[in-house]
């Protein structure tokens, strides 16, 4: 009992300004939404769709009873200022982050299940609202991937919130088979960093510093690799900014990432980064927002909330 009223939880909430005014350093303007179920907490929105002032979500739904998370699609009304239904869409085991993958008409998810040790692909069935399996794209403890031009993005345990953020060709087996649109019962796995290292080792001359990929050179030998081998590779940041926030987006044609901050601890902030050939360059940090996505012109943040405010600034004196 002490624990859960003391415990952190996560509110969502919707940005008034444009994807424009982030990056340019705008303050932030957020409407938090009320939740009316008190037995859980909502978590890593991404915008399924929106029509008019109800904006539909996929998040993560803790339950306080199960104490694990599910996948949950959720309605938001901003006129109201509410949430005003819930339905589960995905459980068994720790559901979080549903990214959305957007093919030929059609949505997908890829939840994080780190601690079931892999990320699997599904696909979102409107009409039933159900969700039905597609293929395994990862046997690997995968913490928060983003799919972005036939890379995953991700960093995984057993150091979900450091400094590397790994990347790995998304398997042309699984690309056919969505652009297809058939199913698939052959797992396809990707080669762990272990199974590689001998091979990277032996191409270091080639392609550079295998662990570390800033500069434009990295970025083309990355791509060839990643075509010739199918290896993953590994960017070192200098700070605990390597997690995935949501999804790439962009502003005047250039790609940016957000990204998890959590040098003193996770959810601590977001960083958002330019994506310049290959490379991450931080041009904004937002303090005490944990991760953001935006779709059809709509931005969506959450943050950590304590139950009383009096332990959120304890912790925070208490890191100084």
């Amino acid at each position: 009992m002490v624990r859960r009223v003391i415990q952190p939880r996560w509110r969502i909430g919707i940005v008034e300004n444009s994807l424009e005014g982030i990056v340019n350093g705008e303050e932030l303007r957020v409407q938090w939404p009320s939740n009316p179920f008190h037995d859980r907490w909502f978590a890593d929105p991404f915008i399924l769709s929106v029509d008019g002032d109800e904006v539909t979500l996929l998040v993560e739904d803790y339950r306080y009873a199960e104490g694990q998370g599910r996948i949950s699609c959720i309605i938001v009304d901003r006129k109201r200022g509410a949430i005003v239904s819930c339905k589960t869409i995905l459980r068994g085991g720790h559901y979080s982050f549903p990214a959305i993958l957007r093919e030929n008409g059609k949505v997908y998810l890829y939840p994080e299940q780190s601690r079931q040790g892999k990320l699997e692909l599904f696909e979102y069935c409107p009409e039933t609202e159900t969700c039905e399996y597609v293929q395994t794209l990862s046997e690997e403890p995968l913490t928060d991937a983003i799919i972005y031009k036939g890379v995953i993005y991700s960093t995984r345990l057993p150091e979900p919130n450091g400094k590397r953020l790994k990347m790995f060709k998304w398997p042309s087996a699984v690309q056919s088979s969505i652009a297809a649109s058939q199913r698939s019962s052959v797992l396809r796995k990707f080669k762990s960093p272990s199974d590689v290292q001998d091979a990277a080792s032996q191409r270091s001359s080639a392609f550079g510093d295998s662990k570390q990929l800033h500069s434009v050179q990295d970025a083309n030998a990355l791509n060839l690799e990643l075509e010739t081998l199918n290896q993953p590779k590994t960017i070192v940041f200098d700070e605990c900014i390597a997690r995935n926030a949501g999804d790439f987006f962009e502003v005047d044609g250039v790609t940016y990432r957000p990204a998890q901050e959590c040098n003193r601890w996770y959810g601590n902030g977001l960083s958002i980064q330019k994506f310049v050939d290959g490379a991450f360059t931080e041009v904004r940090r937002i303090p005490d927002m944990h991760t953001l996505n935006s779709y059809q012109g709509v931005t969506v943040v959450d943050r950590k909330v304590f139950p009383f405010q009096w332990v959120y600034w304890l912790l925070r004196r208490s890191d100084r």
